[in-house]
């Protein structure tokens, strides 16, 4: 009997030193996830332009990473995790989620512990007034925890009003943009190719954005795009936008977003006349044994108001690539890379090759290379670079293409091509 009390003293005392440590270690894994957001709560845009929704959580313990973001629409599910669901309504083109992690300073008391922030966005392209409504993420943790952000979209206009771009918008201002400090809710105004595909918002472009955005697309004031307003038929309070005069916001402007298509458009017309033409016949070249170099041509290079440079656009194909950070990256670049260049006599060639290899919210790669030396040029004046300064002798497939720019501004994107493993190029679907 008095073996039995012992016995039964002991079982409980090691079961009360386990729960205490269930306690504490379940205390430590306990780590709160923090769901946090940096767009605004609501948002007001125009019929036809792109909605962006953000979402981030904080992540300093390494057990927190078993969790579930989900994201609704007026209640309807529209992504479980990353899987879109078909259900809402919404056409899969339309919509667009996009996920990046960066490690980030740890200023947890978790020793031993990195922090990242995994960032969500959520992108609903081609705006409508039936997208108007509440729109939220949900985060769920494995302990059953729940958080919520949620955001309002107003959706301007009727069904009448919705800005259509034209698919041949040609300009590029985004150098001169970033230079004088255009906002980048306001930057894809700079260059409008992809402004269907990005978060724009006019709404939110302040005086000194629309000042130092006209300034650049008018080169100080030296083109007038009035009489291509006029001819399209813009109200007259909207020639604000066609020259170098802009002065303030006033009411009557919120109609001329939706002469915004045409605005641009006049900019890309006139636009045309300046920039260099794009590159053309793009090829690897054997040169001695087993050293390739990836080569084009430049067209019409003696009737080009200023020798152009290059930027050579790579995208390796399984790796995430963020277009918008490596095209202000580039023309950064670029810029920095004029100057150089200026400084120098005689034709130098710069080739700027841009890697965009987000994953991991990494920036992308750049590499510059100047051509000056006669025996760098191939036949029929073929701007060469070798294939291992594109490659990096990686074991991967690179889509490739090719840009021309000048002060002027940057020429139509060459014809695309894929760079194999194995050095092959084949035209890109």
């Amino acid at each position: 009997m008095l073996f039995y009390l012992k016995y039964s003293k002991l079982l409980i005392f090691l079961f009360f030193i386990l729960t205490i440590n269930n306690l504490v270690e379940n205390k430590k894994e306990e780590i709160p996830i923090s769901l946090f957001s940096s767009s605004s709560p609501i948002l007001s845009l125009v019929n036809g332009l792109t909605a962006n929704f953000q979402c981030s959580i904080k992540i300093c313990n390494k057990l927190n990473n078993n969790f579930l973001i989900s994201w609704h629409h007026d209640g309807i599910l529209l992504f479980n995790g990353t899987e879109f669901e078909p259900t809402s309504g919404i056409e899969p083109s339309r919509i667009i989620l996009q996920r990046s992690l960066e490690e980030i300073n740890n200023d947890e008391e978790i020793k031993g512990e990195k922090c990242f922030v995994e960032a969500y966005s959520l992108l609903l392209r081609n705006l409508s007034l039936e997208d108007s409504g509440k729109y939220g993420c949900q985060l769920w943790t494995q302990n059953g925890g729940q958080q919520q952000l949620d955001f309002k979209l107003d959706v301007l206009g009727d069904s009448a009003l919705k800005l259509n771009f034209p698919a041949n918008l040609t300009y590029d201002h985004t150098e001169c943009c970033i230079e004088k400090g255009v906002s980048p809710l306001c930057r894809p105004m700079c260059r409008p190719r992809n402004i269907g595909e990005e978060f724009f918002d006019p709404t939110s472009c302040q005086v000194d954005d629309y000042k130092k955005f006209l300034n650049c697309v008018t080169n100080g004031g030296k083109r007038d795009y009035l009489p291509c307003c006029r001819k399209k038929a813009l109200p007259p309070f909207c020639f604000d936008f066609c020259g170098n005069n802009f002065q303030k916001l006033e009411k009557s402007h919120r109609l001329c977003l939706y002469y915004l298509p045409e605005i641009f458009d006049c900019f890309s017309q006139q636009y045309a006349l300046f920039p260099p033409p794009a590159p053309k016949n793009l090829q690897i070249r054997e040169v001695g044994s087993g050293n390739r170099r990836f080569c084009f041509t430049i067209e019409n290079l003696k009737n080009t108001v200023k020798i152009p440079s290059f930027v050579v656009h790579l995208q390796e194909m399984n790796v995430v690539t963020d277009t918008m950070n490596g095209r202000d990256a580039a023309v950064e670049e670029f810029r920095k890379l004029r100057k150089r260049s200026e400084n120098k006599s005689g034709q130098l060639y710069g080739v700027t090759l841009i890697k965009e290899l987000r994953g991991g919210g990494t920036k992308p790669v750049l590499i510059t290379k100047i051509i000056a030396s006669s025996n760098e040029k191939g036949i029929n004046s073929e701007i060469c670079i070798p294939l291992e300064s594109i490659t990096n002798k990686s074991k991967s497939t690179y889509l490739v293409y090719v840009e021309a720019i000048n002060d002027y501004g940057t020429s139509e994107p060459s014809k695309s091509f894929l760079i194999t493993e194995e050095g092959v190029m084949h035209p890109a679907k």
